[in-house]
């Protein structure tokens, strides 16, 4: 079991990231500490038997990793305690929220070319909808990681690849919430092609607000030009 600190608010609080054997940290109940916001689980055979409702804490991954069965527990110096809004599980601390999304694409992927919007854009804008929304409300109003799993990601349906789908739909949402005015606020974040017919959203929010950073040698994703998609992607480097 390895532990790293992750961040610092300006309160004082920390977020450790801890990598353990997955059934060796089920095994012991970890969520039955008060400070644990989550363990992500990458094999969905370990979570037979588990609770997956508002309370459980899993977050489940929709990925295959070969090898060993290993989570994430991410834990906090605060209480922490559960919650739901729409199609969002999440826990909470006083200053940090970690949460997941899991939207069925239903409208099948390929099923003709003249569906406007696309199913996965409406899916991804949909989902950070109801993100922006939740975050809103509970007072962690900055996204701060963010972690995004899609279908078939390079393939191409309704005349676009489905990553620049995506890439429409969670722009839409920004551009909605006017998070799109200070581009030192954009979140760092990651996209992974699944077998999955779902789209599947895991985040990490807070009180406190981070700092984008990004690499002076290469354009900004926020920043590429329209040769690469009808619209650029919205995520930080790093923060």
């Amino acid at each position: 079991m390895r532990g790293d600190k992750f961040m610092s608010t300006s309160t004082g609080t920390q977020l450790t990231l801890t990598y353990a054997p997955a059934a060796t940290a089920l095994n012991k109940n970890a969520l039955r500490t008060k400070n644990i916001l989550g363990i992500v689980l990458f094999n969905s055979q370990l979570t037979s038997g588990i609770g997956t409702d508002q309370n459980s804490g899993i977050i489940k991954t929709p990925l295959t990793i070969y090898g060993a069965d290993i989570c994430e527990i991410w834990s906090t110096t605060q209480p922490v305690i559960p919650g739901h809004y729409l199609d969002i599980r999440y826990r909470r601390s006083a200053t940090l929220t970690l949460g997941s999304i899991t939207l069925a694409i239903t409208t099948p992927i390929d099923d003709g070319e003249n569906i406007n919007p696309p199913p996965i854009q409406s899916c991804a804008q949909e989902a950070y909808q109801q993100i922006f929304n939740l975050l809103q409300e509970i007072g962690h109003i900055h996204l701060l990681r963010v972690w995004n799993f899609l279908p078939d990601i390079n393939g191409a349906t309704h005349g676009l690849e489905h990553y620049r789908q995506f890439n429409i739909g969670r722009q839409g949402s920004f551009i909605a919430h006017d998070r799109l005015s200070e581009e030192s606020s954009i979140p760092a974040a990651s996209a992974v092609g699944t077998s999955s017919t779902n789209l599947v959203v895991h985040f990490l929010a807070g009180r406190d607000k981070s700092v984008a950073l990004e690499n002076p040698r290469q354009i900004s994703a926020y920043r590429y030009p329209k040769k690469y998609g009808p619209c650029s992607p919205t995520f930080s480097r790093g923060g």
